[in-house]
């Protein structure tokens, strides 16, 4: 290994980056007996005349070996001219070489060869005779770079089918990465040219005489890698990874420990990664390795309806299943994937999200989420990915796949809003730990709609919308807010109520006064199981919906409309600042209810003046909505005010990378908020004993927030820096507007608007 590592070394040095290209004696005599033409066979074979086939191959290797060199890669093994620089050859001689390739590197006498009928002037009207749909210059990157391979090749081989996969793959990926800077507008890494994920990494279609396409798709996997690393360009991460080990019995084991370097489980964790970030298109996959099949909901009320598939799946090798669920409108579905199996090899991923870890409360290789009959048909993206913690022993394993379809979800509940709650990554949940005890807290002591109660409707903010979840109306009438100001702080208010009612809060839950005080200032007390800490939400909430000694009289009525989603109801709200700090798990789905994904929603409409018991049917009323921004200056609103902003949601990847030997994640990407004070009317269109209907329609001046965050690849393949954030806020329109249908009954609030009042039943009784 030493002696590897000490000639990689000596090697790295680029002796130049000029190079000179030139025809051969047989060629030149064969293009002067073809075309006749002295003048044109001069033109095409002098790397001087910038027409010619030889100078554009020239200045192509010339703009490309800087590139290399400066992302540091050795110097490529190939033969100089006398004046010093590389050499490169337009020859038809070496054909047994080219196999309907554009271009050749021949290690074994250390030339890179390109064939002429691809690229010489068959006339004077200009332009090469290559294929158009593949430039030039991705042809003379590739075959560099595989010169450039040369000094890392432990055994002296030229290549063969055991290399084809490592050494093509990735020689492709860097074409196709110079093809990127070269042609930024050009598409690029278009999945149809990377069939076969449903093959073996390793051991792609094999190669013929005809074709070798299934080593080349590669690159795929190659340049998607790098950028989950966050290499510079796609590819300086190959420089750590061609150090390893690459013989033909050991790439797999290499590329293994070579990933170490990033994360501990090396390609174990990256696979499986890569095929969550990367893995949707189906065109990655052969029609044997992928299945889309359209399924019938169980109906409202129904239960389960299972769709087992049972298969075996390759070694390094990923399966695609897309499965389409028509829910009806105004529906629910419950939806659980389950992957059976060997659980240390296989890995389930659903709609980007990956299943194969333990967290608290969630066991491996399940999903569950919740489909909403809205906007179309939901689809599940289910991929099944096989690679064990060894990735050179996985072997082919036998697994079943099952969807269970429960009719009889209610999308506004609590049991809903859990299983919708998705986390990014196994390293991101251990970083909401928090949110992990709560959610498995809830599982355990079974709160759903015991706890509280919802209705449901629809909003549409600004353009994006879907189902909407309200509460009970309320009134402003607690004692304890009865002397605060009109612009009350409800975080205070809420800490006052918990610090007066200490006593019965310890008694009910077993936790002490000491430490339900920590919890008051936001911390979590050890010894405090996650257990207590719903418990003590509960009490709270019981504390909150009971009626209060004195009454200052009711200032209005409200109601809490909310995209469907966990975090509005225990949160108080949707945060400005999710992917600023390590809440983005809330806001991560991949569109709930017609949302777009990642994104939330949350506002409180007030009715100001209007007294619970004077509600009736078909009657218009005055209503406000305020979430204020953090350059609002304006008077204080009256009455409630929406926790937070009315509406988030985030673009963009969060990059995982190594920094001075520490594992990182940062936030790549935008996210836009909305703040505002609008103003427009409730109408009610029934009041009964159990609900009130209606719609409403607000609209005002607002702010706009856009925060940026762009991360800068280094050079240093151990660190990933921020690059530049950026917090821009403009001047908006906001326009909400939608229907509902919420409870008529006094019931605990959601704990998100237990601090601004009470729940009152409206109208007549």
């Amino acid at each position: 290994a030493l002696l590897f590592a000490t000639l990689v070394l000596r090697a790295k040095a680029w002796l130049t980056t000029e190079w000179s290209v030139h025809c051969n004696e047989e060629t030149v005599l064969r293009l002067l007996d073809e075309l006749g033409d002295p003048e044109l066979v001069e033109l095409n074979c002098h790397d001087d005349d910038i027409t010619g086939a030889a100078s554009i191959a020239r200045g192509q290797l010339e703009d490309a070996s800087p590139w290399l060199r400066d992302l540091g890669f050795p110097g490529p093994v190939i033969d100089q001219d006398p004046d010093g620089s590389y050499r490169a050859w337009i020859a038809d001689d070496v054909s047994e070489h080219f196999d309907n390739a554009w271009g050749v590197y021949v290690p074994s006498v250390r030339e890179l060869f390109l064939r002429s009928d691809f690229w010489i002037h068959r006339d004077r009207s200009g332009g090469l005779g290559i294929f158009l749909d593949r430039p030039s210059d991705r042809t003379m990157v590739h075959e560099l770079f595989h010169a450039v391979q040369r000094p890392y090749r432990r055994d002296g081989s030229a290549g063969g089918v055991a290399y084809n996969w490592l050494w093509e793959g990735t020689a492709e990926g860097v074409e196709y990465a110079w093809f990127s800077i070269t042609d930024p507008d050009a598409p690029v890494l278009h999945p149809s040219t990377a069939r076969g994920l449903d093959e073996s990494l390793h051991v792609p279609t094999p190669c013929t005489a005809e074709s070798c396409q299934g080593a080349y798709r590669r690159y795929y996997f190659w340049s998607q890698l790098g950028v989950i690393l966050g290499a510079q360009d796609r590819i300086q991460y190959l420089t750590h990874i061609f150090e390893q080990d690459l013989g033909p019995a050991n790439g797999l084991t290499g590329l293994h420990t070579g990933l170490a370097r990033w994360h501990r489980d090396g390609l174990y964790h990256y696979y499986p990664e890569f095929i969550a970030r990367y893995g949707e298109p189906k065109d990655l996959f052969n029609d044997a390795g992928y299945r889309e099949e359209t399924l019938d909901p169980p109906g409202a009320g129904a239960r389960t309806v299972e769709v087992p598939y049972t298969t075996t799946i390759l070694p390094v090798a990923t399966h695609a299943y897309d499965l389409i669920v028509p829910v009806p409108e105004d529906e629910a579905v419950g939806a659980t994937v389950t992957l059976e199996g060997n659980d240390e090899a296989l890995h389930l991923i659903v709609d980007g999200e990956r299943l194969d870890y333990t967290s608290v409360g969630l066991d491996r290789n399940v999903y569950t989420t919740v489909l909403y009959g809205y906007n179309g048909p939901d689809t599940l993206r289910v991929r099944v990915a096989n690679i064990g913690p060894e990735p050179a022993d996985t072997e082919e394993e036998a697994y079943t796949l099952t969807l269970e379809l429960d009719g009889g979800v209610e999308p506004c509940s609590e049991a809903s809003f859990i299983a919708a709650l998705n986390y990014s990554s196994p390293e991101r949940a251990a970083l909401v730990a928090q949110a992990a005890a709560m959610r498995q807290a809830m599982v355990a002591i079974d709160v759903t709609e015991s706890v509280f109660m919802l209705g449901r409707g629809d909003m549409s903010i600004n353009g994006d919308g879907g189902v909407a979840c309200v509460t009970p109306f309320g009134v402003s009438d607690l004692e304890w807010i009865a002397d605060q100001d009109e612009n009350f702080d409800y975080d205070a208010t809420e800490d006052e109520l918990l610090a007066r009612h200490l006593p019965r809060v310890s008694r009910e839950t077993g936790v002490s006064e000491a430490n339900l005080r920590l919890m008051m200032e936001g911390d979590m007390p050890a010894g405090v199981t996650p257990q207590q800490m719903m418990q003590v939400m509960r009490v709270v909430r019981e504390i909150m919906a009971e009626p209060q000694t004195a009454d200052p009289g009711q200032s209005g009525v409200f109601f809490h409309i909310f995209a469907p989603n966990l975090v509005p109801v225990v949160g108080g709200g949707v945060a400005s600042d999710n992917v600023r700090t390590e809440d983005a798990v809330t806001t991560r789905h991949g569109g709930i209810g017609g949302w777009a994904s990642n994104s939330a929603a949350s506002v409180i409409v007030y009715l100001p003046g209007v007294q619970a018991a004077d509600i009736r049917d078909g009657e218009r009323y005055p209503a406000r909505a305020y979430s204020l921004a953090p350059d609002d200056t304006a008077p204080p609103p009256q009455g409630p005010e929406t926790s937070s902003v009315f509406y988030t949601r985030w673009t963009g990847d969060w990059e995982t990378y190594r920094c001075g030997g520490t594992r990182k994640e940062d936030f790549d990407g935008q996210q836009i908020s909305l703040w505002g004070r609008l103003e427009g009317s409730v109408t009610i269109t029934s009041v009964t004993p159990t609900r009130v209907e209606g719609s409403f329609d607000l609209s005002g001046s607002g702010t706009q927030e856009t925060f940026t965050s762009r991360l800068e690849r280094t050079y240093d393949l151990d660190c990933l820096r921020r690059h530049e954030t950026e917090e821009e806020y403009d001047p908006t329109g906001i326009t909400i507007s939608g229907t509902f249908a919420a409870p008529n009954m006094r019931a605990p609030l959601p704990f998100s608007i237990a601090g601004v009042g009470r729940a009152v039943p409206v109208g007549s009784r």
